[in-house]
């Protein structure tokens, strides 16, 4: 790709003059180093994309550029955002992802009009007070920097609907974001957090809080509060118990907890009857409580790598559910109540230490994914013969000796593994298919 440097401005007024208005106003020279010789007539340009241009330092023709409303300067090498960056009073979008920042000036606060400002990918330490004077601002992104704390001013923010601060080296969760009620998303993830702030049920209008990978050992009974949140993600943390207030939290859809510590769950757990997908997984949990048969829109439900003994007859109830992870606990059986998961097409139980499956299994129509590898099942029930939508069997590693009759009416079938069990004639029975194994 040819680089133009120094263009003479009769050339660059003879490119202007033969765009159409939108792309005047919409010039882009990202891949190209900056011009040195301005044009006036580039000083209606409203956009401008530099990316990738090795800048050090923001041009000095952006002086004449005052009506500029989109500016993306991403994947240069800036150190600084320097203090005339006041002279952009129009700009609404500022894009410094991936420069060299170290510093802010306070002059940014005269970006009056600013909605959204990514700077993530940056070396920023910390920001100046005057960045909660950005009243217009809707989204902020600092990912991938090194801030420990946010100034008390962003609280000004009222207009914030989505921050990303995921990547940093926060500590607590910053109280000044309680303050900004119009705040939809939060990303928060990959910090130290250690504990959530009671005020953080002021935010009514939050959907998204993703609080993954930090140190929280509790949840405040005051995220029952967050009354508009559809997902919630606190994985690999170190939770020991849920606050039965998360009963509370009546439209979450998505509620992400595994890798924690939890071993016991509150009965309320089972109000939360929109949650569509919820994962307990790598915990220490021992019993599921019968309330999860209120949770009737679940449609995947992973408890794997669990201590799990026993099956409630609430999960039965659980009609909607799709996906079921059950694999490596202690479980030894699986019970009749499995038929009335009629839509269920992924069962994973694989790891336990099952020993009889239920003839209702037969039922599962939509079954496609069946993985029982690593248990003790001696014998299949009949009925299995029925599933007739199944692609995938997975047997080895178990103590079979004699197969049913019907068992190889599987006309969906993709993959077969019954290895490392007593019976050894699986070759004459599915001798139709290829993907025995």
């Amino acid at each position: 790709m040819v680089k133009f440097t120094n263009l003479p401005y009769e050339i660059l007024n003879a490119i202007y003059s033969c765009c159409d208005e939108e792309s005047q106003n919409n010039l882009r020279l990202t891949y190209n180093v900056f011009l040195k010789n301005p044009s006036n007539k580039l000083k209606n340009i409203k956009q401008k994309t530099l990316t990738n241009k090795n800048l050090k330092e923001f041009p000095t023709i952006f002086e004449e550029l005052k009506n500029l409303e989109f500016l993306d300067l991403s994947l240069n090498k800036i150190k600084a955002i320097p203090s005339n960056i006041q002279i952009f009073k129009n700009l609404e979008y500022l894009s410094l992802v991936n420069n060299d920042l170290e510093k802010i000036s306070p002059e940014i606060e005269k970006l009056a009009k600013l909605k959204i400002l990514f700077i993530s990918k940056n070396k920023l330490s910390s920001l100046p007070v005057e960045f909660g004077n950005l009243l217009k601002l809707e989204k902020l992104n600092l990912e991938g920097n090194q801030l420990i704390s946010l100034p008390d001013s962003v609280k000004n923010l009222k207009n914030l609907e989505f921050i990303n601060l995921r990547y940093n080296k926060f500590k607590s969760f910053q109280t000044a974001l309680t303050f900004c009620s119009n705040l939809d998303r939060i990303l928060f993830n990959d910090n130290e957090l250690a504990i959530l702030p009671s005020t953080i049920g002021n935010l009514k209008s939050l959907t998204i809080l993703n609080l993954n990978n930090n140190n929280l050992q509790s949840l405040c009974p005051e995220i029952g509060e967050l009354i508009n949140l559809k997902k919630l993600s606190i994985a690999n943390n170190n939770l020991q118990i849920l606050p039965k207030e998360i009963s509370h939290l009546s439209n979450l859809t998505h509620l992400i907890l595994n890798k924690n510590q939890i071993e016991v769950l509150p009965i309320e757990i089972g109000d939360l009857n929109n949650i569509t997908d919820l994962d307990l997984n790598d915990n220490k949990i021992k019993e599921i409580p019968e309330e999860i048969g209120h949770m009737t829109n679940l449609k995947n439900l992973v408890l794997s790598n669990n201590l799990i003994r026993e099956l409630p007859n609430g999960l039965f109830l659980l009609s909607n559910l799709v996906g079921l992870d059950l694999q490596f606990n202690q479980i030894k059986s699986i019970t009749n109540g499995i038929s009335q998961l009629t839509y269920l097409k992924r069962l994973n139980a694989y790891n336990n230490d099952i020993e009889a499956i239920s003839e209702d299994i037969g039922q599962l129509n939509n079954l496609c994914q069946l993985c029982l590898q690593h248990n003790k099942i001696k014998e299949l029930p009949r009925s299995i013969g029925n599933l007739t939508n199944l692609q995938l069997l997975e047997l080895q590693y178990n103590e079979i000796e004699k197969l049913p009759f019907n068992v190889h009416h599987f006309p969906m079938i993709q993959h077969i593994d019954l290895s490392h069990n007593p019976y050894d004639n699986f070759k004459l029975v599915f001798n139709t298919y290829d993907y025995l194994y």
